[in-house]
């Protein structure tokens, strides 16, 4: 009995301890979102439903002072105002996450004293004048940048304008045109058929279709000739890919490693080719494959971080979307393009709308204008911006590396630094009383305009994500094209196409998957929008 009383006291005098007298004795730290049980804090709330614990923790603590969490033993310090979330942009010293990109190499098996390589400042150091190889972080690195830094000015070069992304657009756009027809719907995402109608999951739909496209565009069509099940795997992998972050035990995470290792392999066969026998491999994966060799990373070492690149992982129990190592090529883009679909699918109103404007952006001889597409097309643009901040699970995460104040608020050294987009992008003070609700109307009218300062679904400063342009682009044109060549209706007649829930306690990468697939019936349309 004793033992017992003497138990609770102790807890009691704890819980006092942490989350009363510490305010007091420490005025400048952010206050603790009571938990509890010691050590394991919010641990097993944060691996099963992040959104509710942020949701929880902001209701808690009224205001937008910044507040801590403790996650694995580990203080996060969750920030929750725009301008904090542009001071942690510009605190590029105090502020880093290398230890986080590579914790992400340890879970595709990249050996840590080689990619340690990565993040030497002016890598040429690494090599005797003898042995210096002809690399380009060799010899076109005035700045005596380290390697992975160079690599995140290569992502730039490749997806921000210029021939390098017309090169990449027009090959993703070619191969789209290609698989949007009727007998070319996938048959892992056809639910039922007969011969005039074909009842579809519109999530599987979108899903293999950008995975197709992306692998296509980017990797070259020989790599789906030497392996035609590297898409499956790969979905295979990206289904289960989450364990990486959570760093699952082997034994619980066989089917991905089994997955990982078939495309690891296939990747490694794929780079030890001639350059000639991959020619339509894009720009920057050769220059990165080939660099990372040259540095002194193995082939499979490059096709992991292909992999990741691939899905666009971003580090650590993961919220985020743009590293220096991925930009989440795959792994968004089909769940934003899903999502933007089905909200103009589901609103009449809004679906007439966007079908005008796609209509517009067509030329008289079937082909689309991109000018029109991507530049007069408002409520089109209003809706994939809506997709992007309702369901955007990403943010910023930095590991403090010296003392910094964010919010008023002492950030010390080994603090994780989180804002998720989902505090900021929900604010009222930006987004209005229906923040949670979806709606295009905010983003038509300059007065209602949200400012720009509080949606950043990209990131910003110098991660500011540089595939934003080609995500936007491909989903755009998926969506013009499925309005001009099929008649979309509910699955059941006399039925409606209904938005479904999030999967909230789904881990999620980047963004939210939906409760079920959303099923729809599809036909080939007979008659081109307009005419």
């Amino acid at each position: 009995m004793l033992g017992l009383i003497l138990l609770i006291s102790s807890y009691l005098c704890w819980r006092l301890y942490r989350f009363s007298l510490v305010c007091v004795f420490f005025p400048d730290d952010p206050k603790v979102l009571p938990y509890l049980l010691p050590i394991v804090g919010h641990t097993l709330w944060f691996f099963t439903n992040p959104e509710g614990l942020h949701r929880y923790g902001n209701t808690y603590f009224a205001g937008s002072e910044p507040y801590c969490v403790f996650i694995g033993g580990k203080r996060f310090v969750i920030v929750r105002e725009a301008h904090d979330v542009d001071s942690i942009w510009r605190e590029t010293r105090s502020l880093t996450f290398d230890d986080m990109i590579q914790q992400m190499f340890d879970g595709v098996r990249i050996p840590r004293y080689l990619y340690l390589r990565m993040f030497v400042p002016d890598p040429g150091t690494l090599f005797s004048n003898r042995e210096k190889p002809n690399a380009l972080f060799v010899h076109e690195n005035p700045l005596r940048k380290r390697y992975i830094d160079l690599q995140m000015e290569w992502f730039k070069q490749q997806f921000l304008g210029g021939e390098r992304m017309n090169k990449l657009q027009t090959a993703c756009f070619q191969r789209l045109d290609h698989i949007m027809h009727w007998d070319m719907i996938p048959e892992r995402a056809i639910l039922s058929q007969t011969l005039d109608d074909k009842v579809v999951s519109l999530y599987d739909w979108c899903r293999h279709a950008i995975i197709e496209v992306g692998t296509f565009a980017l990797m070259g069509p020989e790599l789906l000739k030497a392996d035609p099940n590297f898409n499956t795997e790969y979905m295979k992998w990206e289904d289960h890919s989450w364990k990486v972050l959570y760093q699952h035990p082997d034994i619980l995470s066989r089917g991905m490693l089994k997955a990982q290792k078939r495309l690891v392999d296939v990747l490694s066969q794929y780079y030890s080719q001639e350059p000639a026998k991959r020619p339509n491999l894009c720009w920057l994966f050769e220059r990165m494959q080939s660099e990372q060799q040259k540095l002194g990373l193995r082939v499979q070492d490059a096709a992991g971080i292909t992999i990741i690149t691939l899905l666009g992982y971003s580090p650590f129990l993961n919220l985020f979307y743009y590293t220096k190592v991925g930009i989440r090529i795959h792994a968004n883009t089909f769940r934003f393009l899903f999502w933007t679909l089905v909200h103009i699918l589901a609103d009449s109103n809004l679906r007439s709308l966007v079908e005008l404007e796609v209509s517009a952006a067509y030329r008289d001889d079937g082909t689309i204008d991109s000018e029109k597409l991507y530049g007069s097309c408002p409520n089109l643009v209003a809706a994939w911006n809506e997709a992007l901040r309702l369901y955007n699970v990403t943010g910023i995460i930095r590991r403090a590396e010296s003392e910094v104040v964010l919010g008023g608020k002492s950030v010390h050294p080994g603090d994780i630094v989180l804002s998720p987009n989902s505090i900021v992008h929900f604010q009222r003070e930006s987004f209005g009383d229906e923040a949670k609700d979806f709606s295009t109307a905010r983003w038509l009218q300059r007065r209602t305009m949200p400012p720009l300062r509080s949606f950043h679904p990209f990131g910003g400063g110098l991660t500011y994500c540089p595939g934003r342009i080609f995500a936007k682009h491909e989903a755009f044109y998926f969506i013009a094209l499925v309005m001009r060549r099929f008649e979309i209706q509910p699955k059941v007649e006399g039925g409606a196409i209904s938005v479904p829930a999030v999967a909230a306690s789904k881990p999620a990468i980047a963004c939210s998957d939906p409760v079920g697939r959303v099923e729809i019936k599809l036909r080939p349309r007979r008659q081109s929008l307009g005419e």
